[in-house]
């Protein structure tokens, strides 16, 4: 029972480290604007980038188009808006297989997207999900 339990801790341990390696140790990612439109440019997106600002948010969109794989990406300068933006991104795209936002966070600020796997990846996102079962 005992070698039974150290196998599956090793297991974790070792996927931990085979994760934070596969992605050059960065983990989750998500470039900015202008590293984003540079990696969707080199895989041949259309690219359009405007500052934004209404009455219930200002930032940045992006959004980007290649075929069936889009991303429209809002770098927000305050969480005020997120939600408004959440339902026009699910009316806007539907079928988007990613929808992910963040409200202040240290790293990124605010952010909210939604987007194609495939463009998801082009353009430079990494997201690292951990899963572990005990």
């Amino acid at each position: 029972m005992l070698k039974a339990k150290s196998v599956f801790w090793l297991m974790v341990i070792m996927s931990f480290i085979l994760i934070s390696c596969g992605n050059g140790g960065q983990g989750t990612y998500f470039p900015d604007s202008s590293e984003m439109q540079n990696n969707l440019k080199d895989k041949k997106y259309e690219v359009n980038v405007q500052e934004i600002q209404n009455d219930e948010y200002s930032g940045t969109r992006l959004t980007a188009k290649k075929g069936n794989e889009y991303i429209a990406f809002f770098w927000l300068d305050e969480s005020e808006g997120i939600e408004t933006l959440e339902q026009e991104l699910k009316t806007n795209y539907p079928d988007y297989t990613k929808m992910v936002s963040m409200e202040n966070d240290s790293n990124y600020g605010t952010f909210i997207f939604a987007s194609s796997d495939r463009a998801m990846d082009d353009a430079g996102i990494v997201i690292v999900e951990v899963k572990v079962n005990t």
